[in-house]
């Protein structure tokens, strides 16, 4: 476990093995510098992963709400109403 948000493990598979790092993101409701200690964790974790030559697999719980404008192929129609801020792209 990497904090109370990010949990990552390590599998071993054939033909390689895979580093899985699954992160729960504050709330839009968090004070500016826990999501920043949030983002800082994940690429410290991530940085981590890369040393090997392990697959990186990332699953995200970003508690965005995306909207329901058609974007690229990542979002329909289908979505809520309204984009909050974590429905903003954000690279990880």
């Amino acid at each position: 476990m990497v904090s109370e948000r990010i949990i990552s493990i390590k599998v071993r598979a054939k033909p390689i093995d895979l580093a899985i790092i699954q992160v729960y993101a504050p709330t839009n409701d968090a004070a500016q510098t826990e999501v920043e200690d949030f983002y800082e964790q994940i690429e410290r974790s991530v940085k981590e992963c890369k040393k090997s030559k392990d697959c990186l697999v990332i699953m995200d719980d970003s508690n965005g709400k995306v909207g329901d404008v058609k974007e690229d192929d990542i979002v329909g129609p289908f979505g809520l109403k309204q984009r909050n801020e974590n429905g903003q792209s954000r690279p990880l």
